[in-house]
């Protein structure tokens, strides 16, 4: 009944997922997808890691890079918002579904206590736009192995853009700590 008058009231379902031990609330407009987003991170620690690093240009800023990524339409709400509290911060993540041209996108926006974190695009392209996206970042770009698949572009401090083809493209353009308290006890 609460969770019926609370849809009414916002729009939301909420429910309540156990991933790897730790509880997540889930909100939703219409269909729940559940996921885990500190899995998410850590598979980005993880992948980051093996991939050549390559130098972003000086002017770039986190809001100039996000700027190149695909972008929602205007006033759109989040499918879904997932919540959970990690040593008394919360954590919360706003998962959109919206199309760059032909394709699908899922964009994941990460907050620490409302600092954004980064950003997570999956564009379900097969990997076809992969390129498109690696020279808009960087317009010298080359591959100088045609079975590479991932290529991170790093400013001198942060923020850090890794686009990978991993079944899909894949964008991450992350500004906040990585190897902070999120990842601590995983």
């Amino acid at each position: 009944m609460i969770n019926l008058l609370r849809k009414f009231v916002t729009g939301y379902s909420t429910v309540t997922k156990e991933f790897n031990g730790r509880v997540y609330t889930f909100s939703f407009s219409d269909k729940a997808v559940f996921f885990d987003p500190l899995f998410m991170v850590k598979e980005l620690n993880t992948r980051r890691d093996r991939v050549k690093l390559r130098k972003l240009n000086t002017s770039e800023t986190f809001d100039s890079l996000l700027e190149k990524c695909p972008i929602p339409p205007e006033g759109q709400k989040p499918a879904v918002i997932c919540t959970i509290k990690l040593e008394g911060k919360e954590l919360k993540v706003f998962r959109y579904v919206f199309k760059d041209g032909i394709y699908p996108v899922s964009q994941y926006i990460f907050y620490i206590d409302q600092q954004m974190l980064g950003q997570f695009f999956r564009i379900y392209d097969y990997g076809h736009v992969v390129r498109k996206y690696a020279l808009s970042l960087d317009d010298t770009f080359t591959e100088e192995d045609p079975n590479e698949t991932a290529w991170k572009w790093m400013a001198d401090s942060s923020p850090m853009v890794l686009i990978e083809k991993f079944g899909h493209t894949q964008i991450w353009c992350w500004n906040g700590p990585i190897e902070d308290f999120m990842l601590s006890d995983l």
